[in-house]
């Protein structure tokens, strides 16, 4: 956990809106302060989107 909050600690200056994602994203959220949001879904939503662009339409 300090690693991430002393990432982010370094980063302040712009004051970035920080979002946990994945399996794990809950736990270590809870005991970091620097993270705002959790979605533990958010890549595999994207991965899916990008599929869905990129499929070939059904015939």
């Amino acid at each position: 956990m300090a690693w991430s909050s002393g990432s982010v600690g370094e980063l302040n200056a712009d004051a970035p809106r920080v979002v946990a994602t994945g399996g794990l994203a809950p736990v270590i959220a809870s005991d970091s302060s620097s993270i705002h949001e959790v979605d533990e879904f958010l890549t595999l939503d994207g991965l899916r989107i990008l599929y869905e662009m990129n499929a070939s339409p059904s015939s």
